[in-house]
């Protein structure tokens, strides 16, 4: 099977959905949620998607006062 096998008009999915951000500067950490929800799905699985994520700033560049 090939990629030119697959027939993009058989195998869809949309998805709309929100994301927001908070840093939080005394702990150096961002923090971010997004949802998805997906609908129109076709010859595939339809639901939601929920991904939390977590960054640690190592390094500012900002000078130190």
């Amino acid at each position: 099977m090939q990629a030119s096998d697959i027939d993009p008009a058989k195998d869809h999915i949309y998805a709309v959905g929100a994301e927001g951000s908070v840093y939080v500067p005394q702990a150096r950490m961002l923090f971010d949620l997004r949802w998805l929800g997906e609908m129109g799905a076709r010859n595939r699985f339809q639901g939601n998607t929920f991904m939390l994520t977590m960054a640690y700033t190592i390094k500012s560049f900002r000078k130190a006062e």
